[in-house]
């Protein structure tokens, strides 16, 4: 995985290297240099060392699916090229779900992918139905049951399940006890529902209440969720789910409280008749509006599209449809992933301390749906003396273990209606910026303390003032 994060970076460096850079203030652009580069310019922070160590998690529902899967007639697509596939894509890891009920046989399709993941630089979790409900084995039969692949190198862990109700917690902390005996290192994957899933799913009132016991009962490594705001009407007219950032509030408070991370998934495809497919710049909406909160992992629904989804045409199905052709969102995620592998290792640096929101001056509708339903935005940061935006922006606040601030900085209009949005910020205390856009890092110069930049449709900028 890391050998393929220093490809991509290669890969789009070069690609970079031929771009114009861009300027915040009137000094007219800067110096080009970076964090990743080696060329630190003085009092900035410099987290060239920690390239490799540092990546975010970038993983996808729906691996390549075996042949004729239930009796469907499908080609076995459980080979090398199409593994490789993933990884072209810059996806790091993936999850199984089409494969044999037996994953531990000896010639299982199950052992020959996790082959194909190690050889591709990804790791793979194996789900295996019935995981989720073994509360009276022993470590010891876990690890028989899985003795044929548990110590394959890109065996990552089990999805032990999807989308639980909170009634099903206590069972799922006893498998998970067991569970950590028996596979030492590695992860117990369980996916939660979304706060639009409501309390008939989720089995609580409050989806506070739902995320809060998930924590403290099974204790997870790190806290993954669904999150899909783009839908269409019955006109078909683009709208977006109004508790969209509730959500990843909700999330975000909770995880940072417990010292863990939060992931989530993204929606990569149009999976009824109400949701919709995401453009280029909707994909980049709904990862950088993540990454405002802190996010730590992105995970597309779906990579492969579901073999028992109706339809198999580009305008619904996932980065890959379901007789193996690639759709124009493939395209769209090896774009953003590789902005994200070139500047991940900084990103991760910095702690998530809030959010705050900003009404565009050219919003005509008032207050942002979305904007109204947070109940915890952060209200200011010292470090910004004052911010406008013509279109809703959100700024995502940030700290480093040395004090240094850093500032995702997203165009919050929804994409599909392609709006740029000129935003300007004066900072305190900062006579330089290092900018990273679309992964690309520039240093600048500011004068009195002033940055302004145009930020595409869906577009986010971190941001890492500093002073001399």
């Amino acid at each position: 995985m890391k050998k393929m994060k220093k490809k991509i970076m290669a890969i789009l460096l070069a690609v970079l290297a031929g771009l114009p850079l861009f300027a915040c203030g009137d000094n007219g652009g800067g110096n080009g240099s970076g964090n990743g580069s080696g060329n630190v310019p003085k009092g900035a922070p410099d987290y060239s060392a920690d390239i490799s160590s540092k990546v975010m998690e970038i993983g996808g529902w729906v691996s390549p699916p075996q042949g004729n899967w239930g009796g469907r007639g499908n080609p076995d697509f459980v080979t090398q090229e199409r593994f490789d596939e993933i990884a072209e894509a810059g996806l790091n890891s993936i999850i199984q779900i089409y494969y044999e009920w037996n994953p531990n046989a000896p010639d299982s399709k199950t052992i020959k992918a996790l082959e194909y993941a190690h050889n591709a630089g990804i790791k793979m979790y194996v789900r295996h139905t019935g995981l989720d409900a073994m509360i009276d084995e022993t470590p010891e039969y876990l690890q028989t049951w899985a003795e044929n692949y548990r110590n394959l190198p890109a065996f990552a862990g089990h999805m032990a399940t999807d989308e639980p109700s909170a009634d099903r917690y206590d069972n799922l902390a006893l498998v998970k006890t067991i569970y950590e005996q028996a596979f030492p290192g590695k992860t117990f994957y369980v996916n939660l529902f979304p706060a639009l899933a409501g309390s008939r799913q989720t089995g609580r009132s409050k989806y506070e209440d739902y995320i809060s016991e998930y924590i403290s009962k099974l204790n997870p490594d790190f806290l993954s969720f669904d999150n899909y705001p783009l839908l269409t009407d019955g006109f078909g007219t683009p709208e977006l789910t109004g508790d969209y950032l509730y959500n990843l509030e909700i999330v975000a408070n909770q995880t940072k409280a417990a010292g863990i991370p939060f992931w989530d998934f993204v929606q990569a495809m149009s999976y009824d008749g109400s949701t919709r497919m995401p453009n280029l710049e909707e994909l980049r909406w709904l990862i950088y509006s993540s990454m405002a909160y802190g996010v730590q992992g992105v995970q597309y629904f779906c990579y492969w599209t579901p073999l028992e989804f109706a339809g198999d045409e580009d305008s619904k199905a996932a980065l890959i449809t379901k007789d193996g052709r690639r759709t124009p969102t493939y395209d769209y995620a090896k774009t953003i992933n590789a902005e994200l592998a070139a500047f991940d290792h900084v990103y991760l640096n910095y702690e998530w301390q809030g959010t705050m929101t900003f009404v565009g001056t050219k919003n005509v509708t008032g207050m942002n749906k979305n904007f109204k339903m947070l109940k915890t935005p952060l209200a200011s940061s010292p470090r910004i003396k004052s911010l406008t935006a013509e279109q809703d922006t959100i700024v995502g606040a940030f700290k480093d273990k040395d004090g240094y601030d850093g500032f995702l900085v997203q165009n919050f209009a929804d994409a599909t209606y392609k709006k740029d949005d000129a935003v300007s910020i004066t900072f305190n205390n900062a006579d330089k910026a290092i900018l990273y856009r679309k992964g690309q890092p520039e240093t600048v110069a500011l004068t009195n303390g002033v940055c302004n930049l145009t930020l595409e449709p869906g577009e986010g900028a971190f941001i890492i003032p500093i002073q001399n």
